[in-house]
């Protein structure tokens, strides 16, 4: 079954309940102290925690025990609260989010704000039991001027989002269809093409430059480029803040735009276990004045479902 948990709604039934406890505590008469905002009292055993409370809240809810159990395993004991605060962090506002849950399956994660200053979207599918997160869509649109602290937002949340994933368990991180300023964002962070699609990528993005509004020596630097070095040929590039890089992504937008050009099949990849793959998140993280993500090796870290092939049905 579906559940949809909205983190926003549960931390204030959270607040509530703890309220009412504190109210039991010193003796105050509930009905005289209570006033029509508190709607939770009675319906749950006393002196639960947030993780117990989330239990009984999901029943309440109409959900059964194994959403709560597939939560619990999910993002490894994590009270909502402590989730949306960790996707918060570095930010001046705390993100809403709501987690679609399908109990054993995909749990698809949206976090959001929205003032005067800021418009801000993203909406994640975990897929824990095949250690696999698919990234959808972030949106950020910005006023005219935006406000200083508002900066980087894109990029704070998505150090978050490595660091939970690596606490949780996700091993592989997918962007399948990145757009826009995304198709370098992504690679100077350090995301690849797969191994597999790497020989198709390359030779469209030769037959991309050989047909380019490039000049000559461009050509040439470009071709070289790209016949003699591995994939990570395009994350350097992406990184470099040389004149031949920003011509080699401003063509590729205009190639996109055109329905032409490179197609990379199935977007671009992390393995979040892989250390020279952290190695470059940290460095990108670092270059932005933001702490490296914290990575968690232990394999032991958390028990997960028996692990199925990262592309099963």
């Amino acid at each position: 079954m579906s559940f949809l948990l909205d983190i926003d709604e549960f931390v204030s039934a959270y607040r509530d309940y703890q309220m009412e406890q504190r109210i039991y505590d010193i003796g105050v008469d509930l009905e005289c102290a209570l006033s029509d905002d508190f709607n939770v009292y009675g319906l749950y055993p006393f002196g639960l925690d947030e993780l117990s409370f989330l239990r009984y809240y999901m029943q309440e809810q109409g959900a059964d025990d194994g959403v709560y159990e597939y939560y619990c395993s999910s993002f490894n004991n994590l009270c909502p609260s402590q989730l949306r605060t960790r996707l918060s962090n570095g930010m001046q506002f705390l993100l809403s989010t709501d987690l679609l849950i399908e109990a054993g399956r995909e749990i698809t994660m949206t976090s959001s704000f929205e003032n005067d200053d800021i418009h801000f979207l993203a909406i994640r599918h975990l897929y824990p039991n095949r250690l696999l997160s698919i990234h959808d869509k972030i949106e950020i649109q910005h006023a005219s001027r935006p406000l200083k602290q508002h900066y980087r937002v894109g990029s704070h949340y998505s150090r978050n989002l490595i660091e939970l994933y690596s606490d949780i368990g996700i091993e592989h991180v997918n962007i399948p269809n990145p757009v826009d300023i995304g198709v370098r964002y992504w690679l100077k962070m350090g995301y690849a093409v797969s191994d597999h699609i790497w020989n198709d990528v390359r030779n469209s993005f030769i037959e991309m430059v050989e047909s380019g509004a490039f000049e000559e020596i461009e050509q040439k630097k470009l071709l070289s480029l790209l016949k003699t070095r591995g994939k990570r040929v395009l994350n350097a590039l992406a990184r470099s803040e040389s004149t031949l890089a920003d011509r080699f992504f401003e063509e590729y937008q205009s190639f996109k735009k055109l329905g032409k050009g490179p197609v990379i099949q199935d977007g671009y990849w992390a393995d979040l276990t892989c250390q020279s793959q952290q190695k470059k998140f940290s460095r990108f993280f670092k270059d932005r004045n933001m702490g490296a993500p914290r990575f968690c090796n232990d394999k032991n870290r958390r028990s997960f479902a028996k692990k199925r092939p990262l592309l099963a049905a």
